[in-house]
């Protein structure tokens, strides 16, 4: 685990030297290859919010950072986004309140997704009661 990490950069990068962040690493974690509560990974998770994240989709990797060869503009990986929502969510159920995360505006905090902030109705019968 130790060859994936990158002092520098203080996130998991996309390979062993590098300091590319790669949003590959949000699989880490739903594959239970991290802890959601491991400071590495909540290091990384912090490091990509503030540099892949764009307007809450994630972009697979910075190509200017990393370049990849091909021509064009890059886009954001609709993949990476949902991985990003599940990192997110999953870690929220473990944090407590004042996350790491809660810096990385306008993408919702760990906080933000707490199931006490939402609108949502008691029940989905209430909100069909009510149509």
């Amino acid at each position: 685990m130790e060859a994936g990490w990158s002092d520098e950069r203080q996130a998991f990068v996309q390979y062993e030297g590098s300091t590319v962040l790669d949003a590959a690493v949000l699989m880490l974690p739903l594959v239970k290859f991290i802890s959601l509560t491991d400071p590495k990974w909540l290091s990384t998770l912090d490091e990509l919010n503030k540099t892949l994240v764009s307007d809450s989709l994630v972009y697979r990797y910075d190509p200017e950072a990393g370049p990849d060869g091909l021509r064009g503009q890059e886009g954001t990986f609709t993949v990476c986004s949902f991985w990003h929502v599940e990192a997110l969510t999953r870690a929220a159920g473990t944090m407590k309140h004042g996350s790491p995360s809660r810096r990385c505006s306008p993408t919702p905090t760990m906080s933000d997704c707490s199931p006490s902030r939402s609108a949502r109705p008691e029940s989905n019968r209430e909100t069909f009661r009510r149509r």
